[in-house]
């Protein structure tokens, strides 16, 4: 028995661990990782059941070698093998996670649809969605609200859907479900079984809207379509439906708490306003600062590795001394050491940057002309790399 006991204790040891270094990154961000480097621990970290690489030059080598699909690397989790439900998340997503042949069937037709002259939306179209959601509105949350916009957008312009509020709300529903069933350890989902058939047959039905939009957008049948259905709900699940309407939500933040104050200008009647001239650098700055995405997970040889994106963009050799506050930079410094849509790995990159970035630019343009304010700004105050929601009132 004692025997017994012990192996379980084993076994289990590298999950309790594994949950104990997940409780410590919620409650303290990645200054978790200065307090380990402080205790005397050498890079990289040992945590997460992984090595955490901490930075710039780490992280650049690492992404780069998964850009061109290095032999013996392969797609992760950042809650690892003990927790990753394989019927839920089988393939990662599409920026990172996808296997080489699946990328390689994909990745064109996301291009095709996303970039260069050939994409299937308009800055103009995007603007004018923006200004649809705001009409007639006094007052906006800064969270659900966006992220209700932004996934409307998204679904709409680039994959040619028809989605109305109750189709964002049912997709809202599926994407929260499904990043909770992909956290729970395997035999807590075998338990709700019940819940995870749900959520599968809320994912096929979302494919066959994808595919059916897609083939309506392409005028006829789609090589790839099944697996560009899988892919492009993947992004949306995982990527695009949540680093979008995040950045955006921390880019707002800034302004309303003043932190942005080298953005700010003086507004008519206590509204906020910013210099639209500098809305390029606003973006990258809070995503330097406050990124969508903190971490990178994939695995060698088996081996699970974490880039942790957070730590490097506030690596004072790079940055400099005050790496830790908000403050603009020039463009160049950006361009060489910021990775917010996976830069670093340039086969691999985001294919939805430009239309990430042209919703962002779109809604802060848009509340910029019609004036807005906010109650008690100084409060909003950062967790980490999140803001809490917070509502803004409409001129």
């Amino acid at each position: 028995l004692a025997v017994l006991v012990a192996a379980m204790g084993y076994a289990a040891w590298p999950t309790l661990t594994y949950y104990y270094n997940i409780g410590g990154l919620l409650m303290q961000g990645e200054g978790m990782y200065a307090s380990y480097y402080v205790d005397g621990e050498r890079a990289p970290l040992n945590l997460f059941n992984a090595s955490v690489y901490t930075t710039t030059k780490e992280g650049k080598a690492r992404m780069k070698e998964y850009s061109e699909d290095a032999p013996g690397l392969g797609s992760g989790n950042f809650l690892g093998a003990f927790v990753l439900n394989d019927a839920v998340m089988s393939r990662g997503t599409i920026a990172l996670g996808a296997d080489k042949e699946t990328h390689d069937k994909m990745r064109p037709i996301f291009d095709r649809f996303l970039w260069g002259k050939d994409k299937v939306w308009k800055e103009a179209d995007v603007v004018a969605d923006v200004k649809e959601f705001l009409d007639g509105k006094t007052e906006v949350n800064v969270r659900d609200d966006l992220t209700a916009m932004v996934v409307k957008i998204l679904f709409n312009r680039w994959l040619g859907a028809d989605f109305e509020s109750k189709d964002v709300a049912d997709f809202l529903s599926y994407q929260g479900s499904r990043l909770m069933v992909s956290i729970l350890p395997k035999p807590v989902t075998r338990v709700m079984s019940s819940t995870v058939s749900d959520l599968n047959k809320q994912h096929e039905s979302l494919l066959d809207k994808i595919l059916t939009s897609v083939r309506a957008q392409q005028g006829g049948p789609f090589e790839f379509d099944s697996e560009y259905a899988w892919g492009a709900l993947d992004a949306l699940t995982f990527a695009g439906g949540l680093g979008v309407p995040t950045l955006l939500h921390h880019c707002v933040a800034v302004l309303a708490n003043g932190e942005a104050e080298e953005v700010l200008e003086k507004g008519e009647g206590g509204s906020i306003k910013m210099d639209v001239e500098k809305l390029d650098l606003l973006i990258m700055e809070t995503s330097r600062l406050y990124p969508a995405v903190s971490e990178v997970p994939f695995t060698r040889n088996g081996d699970r590795e974490v880039i942790a994106l957070g730590t490097m963009f506030q690596e004072k050799a790079v940055w400099g001394e005050d790496a830790d506050r908000f403050k603009l930079r020039p463009m160049s410094l950006y361009h060489d050491n910021l990775a917010a849509f996976a830069e670093w790995a340039p086969n691999r990159m985001c294919p939805g940057k430009g239309l990430a970035l042209a919703i962002i630019k779109a809604f802060l343009t848009e509340i910029n002309q019609r004036g807005w304010t906010v109650e008690d700004g100084g409060s909003i105050k950062s967790a980490g790399y999140d803001f809490p929601a917070f509502t803004i009132k409409l001129s």
